[in-house]
């Protein structure tokens, strides 16, 4: 979802992130990869999926 990951550091650290993820051969690639803990598609956006979400949120 595209979204801010939970705990990345505010604004600055969305930032920092997409930085990183967006280049493999930053040193910091792989340990935030891992962080991450599955594939991250920034710009991803599910309207379906979202719907879903809050429906089962709101009740």
């Amino acid at each position: 979802m595209a979204c801010p990951p939970e705990d990345c550091g505010g604004v600055w650290g969305y930032a920092n992130l997409l930085e990183i993820i967006n280049d493999p051969s930053h040193e910091e690639y792989d340990e935030t990869s891992e962080w991450l803990g599955r594939s991250f598609e920034a710009n991803h956006f599910d309207l379906e999926e979202i719907n879903e979400m809050l429906a089962e949120y709101l009740g």
